[in-house]
């Protein structure tokens, strides 16, 4: 008769710890983040619909008009993304019904001019001096500029003497060959820089960003400052600027020979 040996109880495991469930909660989409800010949307609602009463109104002066909407385009984030604008031309088209070239010139002058000034002076006048202004500096406007066109004064050749003319005695054609003149000048000293440079030029001509500087050293370009309200435009000018592939940054140093190469080059040749 065999005996049985009684069976060991079997371990008991130890409990594990337990795992804490995912978040059933969802992420917004990339489409709902910005309606995620109430504020903004709303600051969006009410300066449309200050931009719709004033563009009804006749009493309303142009540049009151266009300080609202240098307003909208000037805010980071721009306020009309709320309104579902990917681009500052859809705004225009979808909101302003003007061309986008037409509102920026009107939007810079109600940034940097008083009503007063702009009564004086007129439209056509300021924006060709601001026009030079830009060339002159080679950059945009800032959006907080203020200059101070009561003491503007342009070197011009006069009654067979040289003369600062202030803007009272100044004509837009004059303006305008002044400008010219520093186009040229600016061109000029782009003739020796790569083919890049003026491809990024080029497409910078039509924007808001026109008189950024643009340089190129070592396999890299560099520009001057891009103002907030030009930056969409910017962005979209150089998407269109093929890159040159020879544009290959410079060697830093060459190599210096070898003892062997130096040692072979001073043997004299045997006659």
């Amino acid at each position: 008769m065999t005996r049985r040996t009684p069976k060991s109880p079997p371990k008991r495991n130890r409990a594990a710890a337990p795992i804490a469930a995912p978040s059933k909660r969802k992420l917004p989409a990339p489409k709902q983040l910005l309606a995620l800010d109430k504020a903004l949307a709303a600051e969006w609602r009410r300066s449309l619909a200050t931009l719709t009463r004033e563009t009804r109104e006749e009493s309303v002066s142009l540049d009151a008009r266009y300080e609202k909407i240098a307003a909208i385009c000037d805010h980071e984030p721009p306020l009309y993304v709320f309104g579902g604008c990917k681009t500052f031309t859809q705004f225009c088209r979808e909101f302003v019904h003007e061309p986008p070239r037409t509102v920026q010139r009107r939007m810079r002058l109600a940034r940097v001019a008083s009503p007063e000034i702009i009564a004086k002076h007129g439209t056509t006048l300021l924006d060709a001096a601001l026009d030079y202004i830009e060339l002159k500096q080679q950059k945009p406007l800032a959006i907080d500029a203020r200059p101070d066109l009561d003491r503007f004064r342009l070197t011009l050749q006069r009654e067979d003497r040289t003369r600062r003319v202030p803007l009272d005695e100044l004509t837009v054609a004059d303006l305008r060959k002044a400008s010219r003149a520093l186009r040229r000048e600016s061109e000029g000293s782009l003739a020796k820089r790569p083919a890049v440079v003026h491809a990024v030029v080029r497409a910078l001509r039509k924007t808001p960003a026109k008189s950024l500087s643009v340089s190129y050293n070592d396999g890299a370009l560099r520009f001057g400052p891009v103002p907030l309200f030009a930056l969409h435009a910017f962005a979209h000018a150089l998407l269109e600027v093929e890159p040159d592939s020879d544009q290959r940054p410079a060697k830093s140093a060459t190599k210096s020979p070898s003892p062997k190469t130096r040692s072979k080059s001073a043997k004299p040749s045997r006659s």
